[in-house]
């Protein structure tokens, strides 16, 4: 069983103010410098993160770390500082505020001008790299190659939250410049719904109402141009940002083909028992699966 970890909140030695959820950094005995992050009441944030950090690892994603932490009797997940000493993570919303005039850098959400082609634009720049520790002989070597996996994951757990706050850029002590590691996936495996509705999904003979139609309406925080009227749907900003870079759309699509769904199973079976119900697990393995399919339609499609 995945462990629950206790955070004293009179450690915190600084409160966090980006982002939309309470939170604060301290320094852990073992882990180093860390942050809390609550979780919403009535929602299974704190599994998610855990359950995207496991799925990463079988996947071979750069990502943040989690542990389900607990403070204050309240729910939340524990995060490793990811950035390195005298380094600092650059927020995408920074990033896009000194390229597009006018930029509405502190919205989250119906943000039209965070287009992927203005996001890929800075991930195809010759002076940012994949992300620290990745092997530079690997697979996939390039920040776009990561960036394209970060919004397949995306797809596989129906993660609608990939605003300009979750993705970032590290900038090192030595002036390099790096993709970060993928992070805060909260709103991933439909972690908000109840369990009559998850059941209803299940089981139900409507079509409307169907598994099928839930993951299908998973929504990207990103626009394909800022005249859509919609964010694009979490397989159109994978499928078009993989255009950019086929060879590496295609690996990550063997990867989601080699992912071993008994492998995804034991993820949610170490979740202690009173955190999530057998119904989310069903339901957060059918979003899995079916996003999986559809994924996999894909192949040798991308060129």
């Amino acid at each position: 069983m995945y462990s629950v970890l206790n955070v004293d909140s009179r450690d915190a030695d600084l409160l966090e103010v980006v982002g939309k959820k309470s939170k604060f950094w301290f320094e852990h005995e073992s882990m180093g410098r860390c942050i809390f992050k609550y979780s919403r009441p009535n929602t299974g944030e704190h599994w998610a993160e855990k359950v995207v950090d496991e799925l990463c690892v079988l996947l071979k994603i750069p990502h943040a770390k989690y542990e389900i932490a607990k403070c204050n009797n309240q729910l939340g997940s524990l995060t490793p500082i990811f950035v390195p000493h005298n380094g600092r993570l650059v927020h995408g919303n920074e990033l896009l505020s000194k390229r597009v005039p006018g930029y509405p850098g502190n919205n989250f959400y119906q943000v039209r001008q965070h287009t992927l082609k203005i996001v890929l634009a800075i991930m195809k720049s010759k002076d940012v790299h994949a992300p620290l520790h990745e092997d530079k002989e690997g697979e996939i070597n390039t920040a776009l190659g990561y960036f394209i996996g970060y919004l397949m994951l995306d797809t596989l757990v129906a993660n609608q939250d990939r605003h300009h706050q979750n993705w970032g850029l590290i900038l090192t002590d030595d002036i390099r410049v790096h993709l970060s590691p993928t992070f805060d996936h909260a709103a991933g495996l439909g972690m908000n719904e109840v369990d009559t509705k998850r059941q209803d999904r299940l089981t139900t003979r409507d079509h409307g109402r169907s598994m099928e139609t839930y993951v299908g309406r998973a929504r990207s925080a990103l626009y394909l141009t800022d005249s859509s009227k919609k964010p694009m749907h979490t397989i159109q900003a994978f499928i078009e940002a993989a255009k950019s870079d086929y060879i590496s759309g295609e690996i990550w699509l063997s990867r989601i083909h080699d992912l071993n769904m008994n492998a995804v199973r034991d993820i949610f079976e170490r979740i202690p028992s009173y955190l999530i119900s057998e119904t989310a697990i069903k339901f957060s393995m059918k979003i899995i699966e079916l996003n999986k399919e559809r994924l996999l339609k894909l192949r040798g499609t991308l060129s």
